[in-house]
């Protein structure tokens, strides 16, 4: 009698897919395990096009973007979507022998049409390879095949009539320094302002820094694009005069700043130096860019918070919490990091958090006292959480912070940048209306 050969496979549920441009809609991950036992799923990756196709956030409570995790196996050790690069990623174990046989949906993907075009949804799947997509039976990858999927689309059609409101044409918005927007197109917006085009009811993010947000610190006798952008928020704010938008932080800037720190509840006594009540630093940026996000769509919080991290730390930063078991650029840029400062070996940049990569930050946290004993899930030992992340990032920055015209920064300055950043991205994803 033959002996059964084990096979899998997993599929895009629809393979194909029609969609108008800022339509929102979802596909399924789908597993048959043709009735072998499988204990271990692994999605790397499930690749999609991020200029035609973004994926919806399911999990607001967890950094990062997450799929919804339908729970075929009992625990989810990897979940992540990044819409920079199009790859999704997910892992799934079972615990106390609870395996799994048959069909099933192992995740479920909300996708947002960003615009009009053919996108592939795609497996990265190789035949015997066990560091891509692969389903797990008693120790042996039994993948045997992968079933990709098309997501075709076009833009709406017009509603046609006269009139306004309508969904058809095309409308850009541009916001400058302040909280609203204003319909039309604006010839007088800076290049850092956001750019936000709707074309047939969809929404797309412009590339580069969407939003004229303020990255550095601001203070008296401060020159360039951070003061007008400052400048530009507190006349749509009225606490300023339009004639006053001159590039330049004087007096007058900053009595208007102070009204604004007083009425904000954020500091109302003391000077620049003192108490930064008259400066623009972290506590207050962190505020007036809440308020500047609060008019751009949800889909565009996370590039926000990306570009802003990126424009201040001049380079590459590590955006998301990673642990054990991850497989993102993110830990391509950690591994680089700790090889380049002697904590790990060359040979170990893989781009998969294992456990040289765990031992090497358990190493960097103790040498840099931010942590020493525990684990990743009880102190953070051994995982690149907030604090770690900042002290990294800090590290990594190699362009000094502009503003009060002083250059050289020291880690300290940078730290605390980096943790206001931290902070700003919290808010920004709290404020963005939803879509």
């Amino acid at each position: 009698m033959a002996t059964q050969v084990e096979a899998a496979t997993l599929s895009v549920v629809p393979s194909t897919k029609s969609v108008t441009v800022g339509e929102s809609f979802e596909i399924d991950l789908s597993l048959d395990t043709e009735g072998a036992s499988i204990d271990g799923i692994d999605i790397f990756y499930l690749n999609s096009n991020p200029s035609l196709l973004e994926v919806i956030d399911q999990d607001d409570q967890t950094a990062g973007i997450q799929i919804e995790d339908n729970d075929i196996l009992d625990l989810t050790v990897y979940n992540d979507a990044n819409n920079t690069t199009g790859e999704i990623a997910l892992s799934q174990i079972s615990l106390g022998g609870s395996p799994f046989i048959g069909s099933g949906n192992v995740a479920t993907v909300a996708f947002r049409a960003l615009a009009a075009g053919t996108a592939n949804l795609i497996f990265d799947f190789t035949l015997g390879d066990t560091s891509d997509s692969n389903v797990a039976s008693n120790g042996a990858d039994i993948l045997t095949s992968v079933a990709n999927g098309v997501v075709t689309i076009s833009v709406a059609p017009s509603s046609g009539g006269g009139g306004g409101g309508g969904s058809g044409g095309s409308t850009t918005v541009t916001s400058g320094g302040g909280g609203g927007s204003s319909s039309g197109t604006s010839s007088g917006s800076s290049s850092s302002s956001v750019s936000t085009t709707v074309s047939g009811g969809g929404t797309t993010c412009a590339p580069g820094l969407p939003i004229a947000l303020i990255t550095s610190v601001v203070g008296l006798g401060s020159k360039g694009q951070n003061v007008t952008n400052l400048q530009k928020f507190l006349v749509e704010k009225n606490y300023l005069t339009a004639d006053n938008v001159t590039g330049f932080f004087g007096s007058v800037s900053q009595a208007a700043l102070q009204k604004f720190q007083k009425a904000e509840g954020i500091i109302s006594f003391g000077d620049p130096i003192s108490t930064g009540f008259g400066n623009a630093g972290p506590a207050t940026r962190v505020r007036i860019n809440s308020l500047i996000a609060t008019s751009v769509p949800k889909s565009c919080a996370t590039q926000i918070a990306r570009d802003v991290t990126t424009s201040v730390a001049g380079g590459a930063v590590i955006v998301r919490n990673i642990a054990l078991g991850a497989r993102t650029s993110d830990v391509q840029l950690l591994q680089k990091f700790l090889i380049s400062t002697g904590y790990l070996t060359a040979d170990n940049a893989t781009g998969y958090f294992g456990y040289a990569t765990q031992a090497a930050v358990q190493a960097f946290q103790r040498k840099n006292g931010i942590v020493s004993a525990g684990g990743p899930n009880s102190t953070g030992y051994g995982a690149v959480g907030p604090i770690t992340k900042i002290k990294i990032n800090a590290l990594l920055s190699v362009t000094s912070f502009t503003g009060t015209g002083t250059k050289g920064s020291t880690d300290s300055a940078l730290e605390a940048q980096l943790e206001a950043l931290q902070l700003q991205a919290q808010e920004l994803l709290k404020k963005l209306p939803a879509q």
